[in-house]
């Protein structure tokens, strides 16, 4: 394992970034990352590491205090400071007010985009519940908001193409398969039902439905196959390809595993342009560095652990076949072994994380993935395509929603309520100390060994 540190300076400086950033929150941290500098033999390395450390203690200053006991009327000016997201009765983001990050729910029109200036007339408060622990100190429900100076047009384009979609998966499609289809395509997850949130949550399906580095994946693979006919340079392509896939990014909120698969993709196939092969691990470094930066509090959010812990164990302990079978049986046989491969290692680095935010662990993770990744390329692509193709051609597109994504979309809500509703298929867990996370991931890395391929 230190040979793997060693050829990465990314991943030195990454390291000490977030024992910097952490160190903020949990004390004992800096006597953790002393330990980790004694690891590591290469001076420069030790030097990025320390650099690191340093810059992310700068950037956060531990956890906001508590600022309101009781919820009071307001009239403010705020700015948005994050993607707005959809919920059940309207709509919701973080905003600033006063120097203090605030998460503010409004309902109706308007619809808002990162960096605009409003003038929101309601009452502001403590947060709700599921977001204590979180950087923003207070929630404001709005009951009238005023645009005073919009944000970014390009922000504003990507929330206007996410609402359009959504209008036309409604039309397209009954209620329950839209809901489906718009959590699985622009993550707009808060108006499933709780029935449905549940399964999810106990089959090992909730990052299937909530757009990810998968769905960034499968984006990015249709891209470059329809990019790959069109008569321009490779540098260009790329050009283009990390234009389309940014602007998906703010159409999905900027959430951490999205811009995390979607800089990692740019890295990984810029390394092209310089006769490199990718790697992963300094890719998912770089990306670390690049989000941490500019929002250091997401080293503590769920999503943004979530994903770059799942994405080192598959760099670490996944092992692609470079060959398949050409027989279509054999061949998907075995595709589906790759993806029980995968499912197994990302379910194994998942599950502390897992059992700590959200006290369960699904049993079941393996074969419902697999079950559910087979069709979710069709549903992705079919969708983006229907949507793309409806202003010329509204039947084509209709067809292809109703014969192609929404029963693919019904194929994965069977799943997810048959397996996730089985009393098998999840197990609770007792709340623990995170101290216990250390204890837990120490063996995964400590029993990590080199893997050769064969020449």
């Amino acid at each position: 394992m230190r040979s793997e540190i060693e050829h990465r300076p990314a991943l030195c400086a990454a390291i000490g970034l977030a024992f910097g950033i952490a160190s903020g929150a949990v004390v004992f941290l800096p006597l953790l990352f002393a330990a980790f500098l004694l690891f590591i033999k290469r001076f420069v390395n030790r030097v990025t590491a320390a650099g690191g450390f340093l810059v992310g203690v700068i950037l956060y200053g531990g956890p906001p205090a508590d600022t309101y006991t009781h919820r009071q009327d307001i009239e403010a000016i705020v700015t948005v400071s994050s993607v707005p997201r959809l919920t059940r009765t309207g709509s919701s983001c973080e905003v600033e007010w006063n120097g203090l990050p605030h998460w503010m729910y409004w309902t109706g029109e308007p619809s808002l985009s990162m960096g605009a200036r409003v003038r929101a007339s309601g009452t502001v408060g403590p947060l709700r519940s599921r977001f204590l622990g979180s950087s923003q100190v207070g929630s404001i429900q709005a009951k009238s908001v005023e645009v005073i100076e919009s944000g970014p047009s390009v922000l504003g384009a990507a929330a206007a193409i996410r609402d359009s979609f959504v209008r036309f998966s409604h039309r397209s499609l009954p209620e329950e398969w839209a809901q489906a289809v718009d959590a699985l395509c622009f993550n707009v997850d808060a108006r499933l039902d709780d029935r449905v949130q549940s399964a999810l949550t106990r089959s090992g399906l909730r990052h299937i439905v909530s757009v990810s580095g998968l769905h960034v994946v499968i984006l990015a693979v249709g891209l470059m196959g329809a990019l790959s006919v069109v008569p321009i340079p490779r540098p260009a392509q790329l050009l283009l390809l990390a234009l389309l896939l940014s602007f998906y990014a703010m159409a999905t909120g900027l959430r951490p595993p999205v811009v995390r698969a979607v800089l990692m993709a740019m890295l990984m196939l810029s390394a092209y342009l310089f006769r490199r092969e990718g790697d992963l691990l300094c890719a998912l470094s770089i990306s670390a560095i690049v989000y941490l930066l500019f929002r250091p509090e997401s080293l503590f959010n769920p999503g943004f652990q979530l994903s770059f812990v799942t994405v080192a164990g598959l760099g670490l302990w996944l092992q692609y076949s470079d060959s398949l079978p050409t027989q279509p049986v054999r061949r998907l046989f075995a595709q589906c072994k790759q993806t029980a491969r995968a499912s197994f290692v990302a379910s194994l680095c998942s599950a502390p994380l897992v059992a700590f935010h959200f006290g369960i662990v699904s049993l079941i993770s393996v074969l419902s993935n697999v079950l559910v990744v087979i069709v979710l390329p069709f549903i992705v692509m079919g969708a983006l395509l229907a949507f793309g193709i409806s202003p010329v051609a509204p039947a084509l597109a209709q067809g292809t929603m109703t014969v192609i994504v929404g029963p693919l979309t019904g194929w994965v809500l069977f799943v997810t309520e048959s397996l996730g509703t089985l009393s098998v298929s999840a197990v609770n867990v007792p709340e623990f100390n995170a101290l216990w996370l250390i204890l837990l991931y120490a063996p995964l890395v400590l029993f990590w060994r080199r893997r050769v391929r064969p020449a």
